[in-house]
């Protein structure tokens, strides 16, 4: 399956979406009904690490769907972290942040599962932080 969504941890406050080989636009808005039940199956704010180091598909497929998910944005989505971004995959993160800013809010780019997961301790503690 060139797409897999599963709990990154117990608590389900990180999903982790796994993206490799080619895809197609069906798949990937399959991708996103399973994320709308993901979040709604726990309270908690939920980031999302999207590790696309083995994706083979043109990213800029996704575009066309992006109003849809923008508009469709859970209340319990905080960020997505984007793990082995290309040049393309940046592209369509810039596009994104302008046309579906609900979704793509908190976006980042690493190269490592292990920078996701810094990069989501440290955007934690800054939104704590300006909440106290």
């Amino acid at each position: 399956m060139p797409i897999n969504i599963v709990w990154e941890d117990d608590e389900k406050t990180i999903i982790r979406i796994s993206v490799s080989g080619k895809w197609t636009l069906k798949e990937f808005n399959d991708c996103f009904d399973v994320l709308v039940k993901l979040y709604s199956s726990t309270s908690n704010k939920v980031d999302m690490i999207v590790d696309a180091r083995q994706n083979q598909t043109n990213m800029l497929n996704a575009i066309s769907s992006l109003g849809r998910m923008d508009r469709s944005t859970h209340p319990n989505h905080r960020s997505i972290t984007i793990v082995g971004s290309n040049p393309i995959l940046r592209v369509v993160g810039n596009i994104s942040q302008r046309v579906a800013p609900h979704i793509s809010r908190n976006l980042g780019f690493v190269d490592t599962i292990e920078e996701a997961h810094a990069r989501i301790l440290q955007l934690r503690a800054r939104l704590n932080a300006s909440r106290a």
